[in-house]
């Protein structure tokens, strides 16, 4: 019944969950500076915040309990350190899980993963419509501007959600899968979150096999260029071209750019297959230059994107 959960019975898990952790994580009751006492690393932390879901899983046997993982990553935290300079950065960090920690229940635990990461532990959600109920609650703490060294700065976070115990033997398996909901999440843009299905660790794989396959495929030669016409309206020739990328897959044909752009920007290939498509498109614009007479003063377009724009410093 969940109506016990708060004895004391040695069958349910939260009597031992002080043996489980070895000391207590950070709760509603804790300080913000206990929490992120250590900044550069809370591996103390991890390993109590592991210790207890285990320990959860193990020992868990109450019909329809439930429990939910919330993986949080601030978006562009990076950026704002490398801006506001560390010990700015720092001060962020610290106000970030107190503004957490105030939409969570006393039961509820948070702890520092990485830098600017969080594990959280929601105790007792019979549903994952309660748990996003309590991400959103954390959104609209967050909205309102944080103030660092007399700036605001606005912070947003992306979180992913793991519901529990059903299915997971192991702590680290529920975390991963909480930790690639909250990957998927930044797919929707800064702010976002994201409920782990099974279907995600298919998807994970293709995009796995795709972005593996991507980083070869300048080598053997697999991408091809399209070239679209642009006519002119007075005299109905053709102006120019449109140069527009496609892969050919070896196995799934023909690949088109909606597909493998968006990869090969998040990973940095986005550089050197559009120094492919800049070298291949301007070849063909000489050809047709010198070799076709009504074409030796034609243009062509090619598409770059904002990463390329800023990885290679472009003078606009």
């Amino acid at each position: 019944m969940l109506s016990d959960r708060k004895s004391k019975s040695p069958q349910h898990p939260k009597a031992k969950r002080q043996d489980a952790a070895d000391a207590p994580i950070t709760t509603n009751n804790t300080t913000a500076e206990n929490l992120v006492s250590s900044p550069w690393t809370r591996a103390p932390g991890r390993l109590r915040f592991r210790n207890l879901v285990q320990a959860i899983i193990d020992r868990t046997d109450q019909p329809g309990y439930q429990f939910a993982i919330l993986y949080l990553d601030l978006d562009r935290f990076t950026h704002l350190n490398d801006s506001l300079g560390r010990e700015a950065g720092d001060r962020l960090l610290m106000e970030v899980p107190r503004r957490i920690r105030e939409c969570l229940r006393p039961e509820d635990i948070i702890t520092r993963l990485r830098e600017d990461e969080y594990l959280i532990f929601l105790d007792g959600i019979k549903e994952s419509s309660k748990a996003l109920e309590i991400v959103n609650q954390m959104r609209q703490a967050m909205r309102p501007a944080f103030r660092v060294n007399s700036q605001e700065v606005f912070v947003t976070a992306s979180v992913g959600v793991a519901m529990g115990p059903d299915g997971y033997k192991r702590a680290d398996e529920i975390v991963q899968d909480a930790e690639s909901a909250m990957h998927r999440s930044k797919l929707h843009g800064p702010g976002s979150h994201e409920v782990y299905d099974s279907r995600m660790q298919a998807q994970s794989l293709k995009q796995l096999q795709l972005e593996t396959d991507l980083r070869g495929a300048i080598n053997r030669r697999e991408f091809r260029l399209h070239y679209e016409p642009v006519f002119a309206l007075d005299s109905i020739q053709v102006a120019g071209f449109e140069a527009l990328i496609r892969w050919q897959h070896p196995n799934r044909g023909l690949v088109y750019p909606g597909e493998f752009i968006p990869l090969a920007e998040r990973t940095g290939m986005i550089v050197p297959m559009t120094q492919w498509v800049i070298q291949e498109a301007c070849q063909q614009l000489k050809q047709w230059q010198d070799r076709v007479r009504q074409f030796s003063s034609i243009w062509l377009s090619i598409n770059l994107s904002p990463i390329y724009i800023k990885k290679r410093k472009f003078l606009v």
